[in-house]
């Protein structure tokens, strides 16, 4: 990916409304280690008491693991609140 399509991936995922296929697609173009095998999604019983006003439900896109071996969970949540459209 050259440098002008990574500006046009990040204008296409963040400049509007949330599109989950859209920011799947930003997520595997720029991590390396990005697995899918255990995303799952989740209810608002397992959300924290402390959230439960602002968030509705919550899902994992998948992991990425870095270099040295740090995980990092890339997650969706869904708002309570409808966010504006741009």
């Amino acid at each position: 990916m050259n440098i002008q399509q990574a500006r046009q991936g990040v204008a296409d995922t963040f400049a509007c409304a949330f599109d989950r296929a859209k920011f799947l697609e930003f997520t595997r173009n720029l991590l390396n280690k990005f697995d899918e095998s255990k995303a799952q999604a989740w209810n608002s019983t397992y959300i924290k008491d402390a959230f439960k006003n602002h968030v509705a439900r919550f899902e994992r896109l998948g992991t990425y693991t870095s270099p040295e071996d740090e995980k990092l969970d890339v997650l969706v949540v869904h708002l309570t609140t409808q966010a504006r459209e741009c």
